[in-house]
């Protein structure tokens, strides 16, 4: 038997094996005949919008189907949510950055918007703030008013003695004291109270002949001798009055006339009640007096006078019979008043000061002579002016801003030209009118958002061509500044400038070390600089100015540090203005420092700060200004 004989049910196997691979090769055909169709349409989808976007035939239809298919850019936004147009975007920190889109800052932050409205439609400076920002920063206003305004001088003076008010006692005649009454300095008198007793031979012979005289008028009445009668009233009249004449009072007259007998002393009482300033040295009882010679000194205390000193530019404020408020520091808390009585008629050459006497009521003597006393004056500078509080002015160094609140949350930052500053006031002569509402407080933040504003609209107006007007200003200050140059490059002048400086360095080291040792003789040394520049100066206007630093350098005080401080002002003053104006090339390195507190200026040699008007109290206060090398580069 075949053994590769294949049975039935074997060959049934194969058969139905093979007919299940042509199925599935059936299949793949399938598969593979779709995905290159589904790869042909993909390609001629590519193919047709490629010509689409590229129209070369500028078919209208494909125009359309290219603004369907390619996605359009968004605009930039030009009003927000509520309606309000958008100018333009700027960078928060960065306000030179704008951009006229939505977008990031260079340092990653969003863009604000600025919007034409508010305060960008009204002025370029007018700002809007939210009125819950305005309560959180605390922003204060006030009304600018129109007024008087006041200004407010202090000095210091003494009390001093009345002179209207102080009597001499002496007698008109010799005689030896025998009793005294009062006997030292400081002691209480009435008026009438008795003071001594003296005995005259002169005195009692002219008691002797008034008595004499009374015996014979009365002998001769109604003697019927009219004559004699009238000589006899004439003679005891003459005699009546030698005794007036020698300070003998009516009353002790009549009493020698009731009682008939010659005293042998005479009782000197006080001529008015005070006290006893002065008396001789010696003791009185038992001495010789000749006529006039002076035994005792009394002052009536119910009336003093203060002796103050003023400026030379206080001068034209203060006017006799005006009113002074005087405190003394030995009651403290309360005022006294007083009114000008004169003026001594010269200014002291050595201070510039002029003397002024106050009088001030004293009715209860509480005050003595000799004390010091604080005086304050508030006259009356200008009537009718526009006045502004102190707090509401932003000093920059080169211009005086005040911020008006102009509603609605908007405030305008207005530069304004001050006039005469008073107690704590400020007169206004040009940019308010009175009635606008100022801000007093927290406007230096509204001021800087006001800056910040500026800072963009300057950037914008560059980019409109304002470069070519700033280069126009700078040749012509530079062009002002060679003329000023020109003056002072003389090497004469320059030499003199230099010492006179250097004649000033030693004033400022010693005040800045708390010291006035020095002062005058260092004051006097820089008043000779002073003058030998004047000498030499190349114009008028040069020379008046050192004139008037030699001035203020002879006028230096020096009795105490605050004194000096207070005169080195005006030294100071006449110095830096001559080197503002004329920028005159230095053979060594010298500053402008400005002291930001009393916005005063001084010259020092080193940038490192040594404030003169504070000394060790606040050393370092003060700032540079200028380089006086640094100027004429």
């Amino acid at each position: 038997m075949n053994n590769n004989r294949q049975n039935p049910k074997q060959i049934s196997e194969k058969i139905r094996r093979i007919l299940s691979v042509r199925e599935r090769m059936k299949g793949c055909a399938g598969w593979a005949r779709t995905a290159v169709a589904g790869i042909l349409f993909f390609a001629l989808g590519i193919g047709l919008t490629l010509f689409i976007l590229a129209n070369p035939l500028n078919i209208d239809s494909f125009e359309k189907a290219k603004q369907a298919l390619l996605p359009q850019p968004e605009a930039p936004a030009t009003a927000d949510s509520g309606g309000r147009k958008i100018k333009y975007w700027r960078a928060p920190m960065d306000p030179t950055y704008t951009s006229d889109k939505p977008g990031k800052s260079p340092m990653g932050m969003d863009l604000v918007p600025v919007y034409e409205d508010g305060a960008e439609e009204e002025a370029d400076n007018v700002i809007r703030i939210n009125p819950a920002t305005i309560q959180n920063i605390g922003v204060v206003t006030d009304t600018v008013e129109r007024g008087d305004l006041r200004m407010k001088i202090r000095t210091v003076g003494t009390l001093d003695y009345n002179e209207e008010r102080v009597f001499w006692v002496n007698t008109k005649y010799d005689g030896w004291i025998e009793k005294v009454y009062i006997n030292y300095i400081g002691q209480k008198v009435r008026k009438g109270e008795p003071l001594f007793e003296i005995y005259s031979p002169d005195l009692v012979s002219t008691q002797e002949e008034y008595l004499s005289a009374l015996k014979y008028r009365d002998n001769l009445a109604g003697s019927g001798y009219a004559g004699a009668e009238g000589r006899a009233e004439s003679l005891l009249e003459a005699s009546r009055g030698r005794l007036r004449n020698w300070d003998i009072s009516d009353r002790q007259i009549q009493n020698l006339e009731e009682t008939g007998k010659v005293k042998k002393t005479l009782t000197v009482v006080s001529p008015v009640t005070g006290v006893v300033t002065e008396k001789m040295d010696q003791a009185l009882e038992g001495m010789y007096a000749k006529a006039g010679m002076n035994l005792y000194r009394i002052a009536d205390l119910s009336s003093l006078w203060v002796h103050v000193d003023l400026y030379e530019y206080q001068l034209p404020w203060v006017q006799e019979g005006q009113e002074a408020k005087i405190e003394i520091a030995s009651y403290p808390g309360e005022i006294f008043k007083g009114k000008v009585r004169f003026f001594y008629p010269y200014v002291d050459e050595k201070t510039r000061t002029n003397k002024v006497s106050i009088e001030i009521p004293n009715r209860d003597e509480k005050l003595r002579p000799q004390m010091f006393a604080t005086v304050t004056f508030t006259p009356v500078a200008a009537k009718g002016t526009v006045l502004v509080p102190g707090s509401a002015v932003l000093h920059s160094g080169e211009r005086d801003v005040v911020v008006l609140d102009i509603g609605g949350g908007r405030f305008e930052p207005r530069e304004v030209t001050l006039g005469l500053q008073g107690d704590n006031k400020y007169q206004v002569l040009k940019g308010l009118e009175g009635g606008e509402k100022i801000v007093t407080s927290s406007q230096f933040l509204i001021d800087s958002e006001s800056n910040l504003r500026e800072a963009i609209n300057k950037m914008l107006m560059a980019r409109r061509g304002a470069a070519t007007e700033s280069m126009d200003t700078e040749q012509s200050d530079h062009a002002a500044m060679e003329e000023k140059k020109s003056i002072i490059d003389e090497p004469q002048t320059r030499a003199a400038l230099n010492q006179v400086v250097e004649s000033y360095l030693p004033l400022w080291r010693t005040l800045a070390a708390d010291s006035k040792e020095g002062v005058s003789q260092y004051s006097e040394k820089l008043a000779g600089a002073a003058a030998k520049a004047a000498d030499v100066a190349a114009s008028a206007d040069l020379q008046s100015r050192l004139v008037t630093l030699q001035q203020a350098a002879k006028s230096m005080k020096a009795d105490d540090v605050d004194q000096a401080r207070e005169s080195f002002k005006e030294v100071s003053r006449a110095l830096v203005a001559i080197f503002e104006t004329y920028k005159a090339p230095m053979q060594d390195t010298y500053v402008i420092i400005e002291c930001p507190m009393l916005k005063e200026k001084w010259i020092q040699d080193s940038e490192e700060v040594r404030n003169p008007y504070y000394g060790s109290a606040m050393l370092n206060c003060g700032e540079v200004v200028e380089n006086l090398q640094e100027s004429i580069d």
